[in-house]
């Protein structure tokens, strides 16, 4: 059984007779016994035969985020057991475990560049979507530092932040900015601002979204956000924005998708057009303030004052065009 060398048969006794080796942990793990782990991986695991124990404990192995140990890791996460995440850890990856210099937590290296021993992405994102304070800190003890991504099997980034955003784990983001995770160390990958306040489908929910991460320092410029406040009529959100120095233009496109909202497609709109289309004087007066051209063209050749013209916008019409000519709104 589970390939050992002497004594099995004492082992098969103890570890509950023809189970897998790895469904008996898993079964220790889901049951909370940290002692039963412990003294299981102290005495027991150095005497399993060595290509059973490589299975666990080879540096190859250990780098694969669908390893056996990495489904340890899981499910002592699942499990909501930071002190058997930390045994895990511990015994399999700690021996092997140097923390070279890498990239900074604002790297915009690409998946892989990375060659240090890594998180599993799914314990990550688990503890993310849980917001267990408990277990981030395990993670950064584990670390030696704060994970702010790791590797996804699929082979992209993935990241604690946007997740935890996400299912609106407020105090967990707090605690991973605390320990040094840069709130903007995707960028320009994941643009935090524009795709956290796409999660919110509700208009006071997405503009709490956008304070709370422009009090920590979230990316403006460059990012579409005053796109997305001009586009759902939230003015306030927009105003704030632009205190906060965005581009009163913000003509770069956007290119995520937008869950629950709909949003035309866009060919280097102006925010100012978006606020035309939209059809709402006081956000096109309050861009005009801030010093929007009103002879912006996109694309398709249109102008703030065209589109106002094709949509019989008048009072509106008359803004632009008194604009155009005194520069008075």
């Amino acid at each position: 059984m589970w390939g050992s060398a002497a004594n099995s048969d004492e082992r098969m006794a103890l570890h509950l007779g023809e189970v897998s080796l790895q469904d008996h942990l898993l079964q220790v793990i889901k049951e909370g016994d940290a002692s039963a782990l412990s003294e299981f991986l102290s005495h027991n695991f150095p005497q399993l035969a060595p290509d059973v124990r490589d299975e666990y404990t080879a540096p190859s192995t250990l780098a694969s985020p669908l390893s056996l140990p990495s489904r340890l890791l899981v499910a002592a996460v699942e499990a909501e057991a930071p002190f058997i995440f930390k045994i895990i850890w511990d015994s399999f990856y700690a021996p092997h475990f140097v923390d070279q210099p890498g990239p900074p937590s604002n790297s915009h290296e690409q998946p892989g560049t990375d060659n240090r021993v890594q998180i599993p992405w799914e314990c990550l994102k688990l503890s993310a979507i849980k917001g267990s304070i408990t277990l981030a800190s395990v993670f950064i003890k584990s670390l030696a530092r704060a994970p702010p991504f790791s590797v996804h099997p699929a082979g992209r980034l993935g990241s604690l932040i946007v997740t935890a955003l996400q299912h609106r784990r407020f105090e967990y983001v707090d605690h991973m900015l605390a320990h040094g995770v840069d709130i903007n160390h995707e960028w320009p990958r994941v643009r935090v601002l524009q795709t956290a306040i796409s999660f919110e489908q509700d208009d006071a929910e997405a503009e709490f979204m956008l304070f709370w991460l422009l009090k920590r320092g979230a990316r403006i410029q460059g990012t579409g956000a005053l796109r997305l406040m001009v586009q759902y009529g939230l003015i306030e959100g927009a105003r704030a924005l632009l205190d906060s120095g965005a581009d009163v233009e913000d003509v770069e496109e956007i290119t995520l998708p937008l869950p629950g909202r709909r949003l035309p497609e866009v060919e280097n709109d102006s925010a100012l057009m978006e606020a035309v289309k939209g059809g709402g004087l006081p956000m096109v007066r309050l861009l005009l303030e801030r010093g929007a051209q009103v002879g912006w063209q996109n694309a398709r050749g249109d102008t703030p004052t065209s589109l106002a013209e094709t949509k019989g916008l008048h009072e509106i019409l008359v803004l632009l065009k008194g604009h155009e000519t005194t520069g008075i709104v």
